[in-house]
């Protein structure tokens, strides 16, 4: 009987080589798939969120009543605002803003023009809405709902936009690089990038930016994420008014997924 010739060393290594690159781009699919279903399901959720703030804020009564204190700026609902009919409350919406999956809400900020061009107010009000996940914990309860330790610009929930005075120059002339600096308030130390940027008053109320990397030069200083600003490289904003969304704080807080707006018709 004739003997069978085995397989040589060089052989075997060839075939362990094969299929080892093999296992290996197998292996390499299951990271790309979970970074595209989490993705995926970070998207639902903004568009759950959005469809969510416009549903409650826009059914608040009497909503031109929010207003009345403050045009042309952009203003945040809190429990500073008597919980009436004729004054729409953070307490009245605030039930709404944690979503189903209790990883997920939102928060939301208003504003309209101080008059139109008859010289009278507004019928329609900008409506600012920033989905956020969690950060920190596995999920938003009520403690986040809750506006501690009192009133006033500097007391915040989780859910709530905090104060904070932002300058933003351009680059135009410099680096090329759009940048902003936080220069006091209570999201100065906790600020991530991610984070969503509004300014509260002045000339440039109601303009959205988001933070990018930390730009070393300067602290609390980012450079603005790319094509998610709306800076113009001719203007510059210094130590503004404005609203912060996406911060850590005791332990915790909250990471922008993005920011949409709309607009609301005034009841």
């Amino acid at each position: 009987m004739k003997a069978r010739r085995g397989f040589s060393f060089v052989e075997i290594l060839f075939a362990v080589m094969i299929l080892g690159i093999g296992f290996i781009m197998i292996a390499g699919i299951f990271p790309v798939a979970l970074s595209q279903t989490a993705s995926s399901q970070e998207e639902t959720a903004s568009a759950a969120c959005v469809s969510g703030a416009v549903s409650t804020v826009g059914n608040l009564p009497n909503l031109s009543a929010l207003f009345a204190a403050s045009p042309g700026q952009v203003v945040r609902l809190t429990d500073d605002i008597p919980a009436s009919a004729a004054s729409p409350s953070w307490r009245q919406l605030k039930g709404n803003q944690i979503l189903q999956d209790p990883r997920y809400g939102w928060v939301a900020m208003l504003k309209r023009d101080a008059e139109d061009y008859r010289k009278l107010p507004p019928q329609v009000a900008q409506l600012i809405v920033v989905p956020v996940k969690v950060r920190g914990r596995s999920n938003f309860n009520n403690s986040d709902l809750t506006q501690s330790p009192g009133t006033g610009d500097t007391t915040f929930g989780t859910l709530m936009p905090l104060q904070v005075k932002v300058t933003v120059a351009s680059g135009k002339s410099g680096t090329g690089i759009d940048t902003i600096t936080l220069n006091s308030g209570v999201g100065v130390p906790a600020a991530v990038p991610g984070a969503v940027i509004v300014i509260r008053s002045g000339g440039t109320a109601g303009h959205i930016y988001r933070l990018g990397i930390v730009d070393t030069s300067a602290a609390n200083k980012f450079q603005l994420l790319p094509g998610n600003d709306t800076f113009s490289t001719a203007e510059s904003i210094t130590n503004a008014d404005a609203w912060i969304v996406g911060q850590a704080l005791n332990g915790g807080g909250n990471m922008a997924l993005g920011v949409y707006t709309t607009y609301l018709q005034l009841n």
